[in-house]
């Protein structure tokens, strides 16, 4: 017998403080494919962020799951509004709608938030979902969807704020419409063997993405392991475009960015689109862009002999590697890049930037690869200096880089990193010198809060807006775990 539930007077000593009581949408499993809500994403995304260091994180979510495990076929769960603290997830649970309208689920710690598995016909609605936006880990998720078919999500807000928002593992048939999802490693992710399903085989293993905004993921908005593509057909449908995946045409859908941003005109575009960087030779699989061989790329090379930094345009090329963390004996997932007409490895590799060949950057001195609150350094004309907090353990907090310098006859003070805390690891200076040539410091750093992975960045002054010195135009993540 099908019923609605509302988890809402037992739950008032669960939420946050930072609650606020809006008027919400009522899904039905009769009427799935219809929903349409229209609460303000954008709003949202500001109004977590004005109060995140208000509420209480101390409240835990274990009720709200456990009653939702609780939940029988055919039931719709309504879920009161508000902000809730921690993650959770459902098992085993077949022909639910789980209504969170005007819900946040939120944390500040390294754990995926909802977990889906061996879970069938479940339609999740209106879910805002967040990780600290301050925060980036190894396997910090939003979703999982393990072992699960007709699994679908509409109208949420997913920011991953490191790592996936929607991972897929071994499934079939997941719906994502009119969501935002966005500043994530990957936006959605289909992980490994999904043409299997509770015994039963499926064709294909359909992934369908309608009326949905992606934005700011690094790696990719739609990405899949590549070993699977290989080895299975299988279809991801994204609005009216309809592909078939499999060893011979993968390539070309994971390099058309026009077959991911749904939405293309609502957001302004970022620069780290238009420019890449690369600082590794070596990399797992599916963690580099398909597509590097056919690009340009400048090489910034070191003169051993004084030091100089001369730029290469080069191309690349990619080998197949056996990865130690995840190869058995024999085989070969990890990828060596290297570097036509070089033997030796280049400081950094920037795609999208057009430079002679044989061109000398000057390199500034750099005293120290790194700023302790209140210490300073100077390169070139300009002053870089650390602001911040540090305390009787040793642990710094809100720490920040100002750059200060005159352009165009007047002065500039810019604050062009900050950073709330660090997880055993510290902003790195790795190289400063003028790539544009138009005598203001360009800055390599690696702004990692995170001991577990890296963050290479670029910034580049003559990208800056005229009121500001510097631009951060290109990032790029290695994992480490």
């Amino acid at each position: 017998m099908k019923k609605t539930t509302f988890i809402w007077v037992c739950l008032l000593s669960l939420m946050s403080t930072c609650d606020m009581v809006e008027k919400t949408d009522q899904p039905s499993n009769a009427n799935n494919q219809e929903l349409n809500a229209s609460h303000d994403l954008e709003g949202h995304h500001e109004q977590i962020l004005d109060n995140w260091g208000e509420c209480d994180e101390s409240r835990v979510i274990n009720e709200l799951f456990s009653t939702i495990n609780k939940a029988e076929s055919g039931d719709t769960i309504i879920i009161q509004p508000g902000t809730y603290w921690g993650a959770g997830g459902i098992v085993d649970k077949h022909n639910l709608t789980l209504d969170f309208s005007n819900v946040r689920l939120l944390t500040k710690h390294d754990e995926t938030l909802f977990k889906i598995q061996q879970c069938s016909n479940i339609h999740i609605h209106g879910l805002t979902i967040y990780h600290d936006p301050k925060l980036a880990g190894c396997f910090t998720n939003c979703f999982d969807v393990d072992f699960s078919h007709n699994i679908s999500f509409s109208n949420c807000d997913i920011n991953g704020s490191g790592f996936i928002g929607i991972c897929i593992n071994q499934c079939s048939d997941i719906q994502v419409k009119e969501c935002k999802i966005h500043e994530c490693q990957y936006g959605i992710f289909v992980w490994g063997n999904n043409a299997d399903y509770n015994v039963k085989h499926f064709e294909s293993s359909d992934v369908v993405i309608s009326n949905c905004i992606f934005e700011q993921n690094r790696a990719g908005n739609v990405c899949f392991d590549s070993n699977y593509a290989r080895a299975t057909h299988f279809r991801i449908k994204v609005d009216a475009l309809d592909f078939l995946i499999n060893s011979g045409n993968m390539m070309q859908f994971l390099t058309d960015d026009n077959h991911y941003e749904v939405a293309p005109n609502t957001f302004d575009q970022i620069v780290s689109d238009e420019i890449t960087i690369l600082c590794t030779s070596t990399f797992g699989a599916g963690e580099l862009d398909p597509n590097i061989e056919n690009m340009t790329w400048v090489g910034l090379f070191r003169n051993d002999l004084d030091s100089s930094i001369l730029c290469y345009n080069t191309k690349l090329h990619t080998k197949p590697i056996y990865d130690p963390m995840f190869d058995d004996e024999g085989e070969k997932s990890g990828i060596q890049v290297s570097y036509e007409g070089h033997d030796k490895n280049p400081i950094l590799l920037i795609s999208g930037l057009e430079m002679p060949d044989e061109l000398e950057i000057e390199s500034y001195n750099i005293l120290q690869n790194s700023l302790m609150p209140g210490e300073s350094m100077q390169l070139g004309n300009c002053t870089i200096m650390a602001l911040g907090d540090i305390d009787e353990h040793g642990y710094i907090t809100n720490y920040q880089l100002i750059i200060t310098g005159e352009k165009n006859g007047v002065k500039i003070e810019q604050t062009f990193l900050e950073q709330a805390g660090f997880d055993d690891s510290m902003i790195y200076l790795k190289w400063a010198g003028d790539i544009d040539q138009d005598g203001f410091p360009d800055l390599y750093l690696d702004i990692s809060p995170k001991y577990s992975f890296s963050n290479p960045a670029l910034y580049l002054s003559s990208k800056a807006d005229g009121d500001k010195l510097i631009k951060l135009v290109a990032e790029t993540q290695v994992f480490g775990c």
